[in-house]
């Protein structure tokens, strides 16, 4: 998974953890494709900012701030600060080595509280 192309292996300059992990989902989609971009990565499709989980939003991470780290480096912290939330990358094939399969990847990236109406 150490391809140049996977989104969670875009280094961040600076983050801070938001306030919730609804604020860190947006946050971390967004800069992974800012990342792409950056990086000569073209792609079609669109991007929806500003969709929010109330569900995610009950779960608070404390301010912590990262420098030179990747999007995994953050999001394995965020996950150890709070274990109520999952998030699902979904490959198109078995070895995903191309910037599609990523991109595919990226698309279906998920995030869900461990308690949600969509895992009944």
């Amino acid at each position: 998974m150490s391809a140049p192309g996977n989104f969670m292996n875009w280094k961040l300059e600076a983050i801070t953890l938001p306030r919730n992990v609804a604020e860190l989902e947006l946050e971390l989609e967004l800069r992974s494709l800012l990342g792409k971009k950056r990086a000569g990565i073209t792609d079609a499709g669109g991007l929806v900012v500003g969709v929010y989980s109330t569900e995610l939003a009950r779960h608070t991470l404390p301010r912590k701030k990262f420098v030179d780290v990747t999007t995994r480096d953050v999001l394995l912290t965020a996950a150890d600060l709070d274990r109520g939330f999952l998030t699902l990358v979904e490959f198109p094939r078995g070895r995903p080595n191309t910037d599609s399969d990523f991109d595919a990847a990226f698309l279906k990236w998920r995030w869900l509280p461990l308690r949600s109406k969509e895992m009944d």
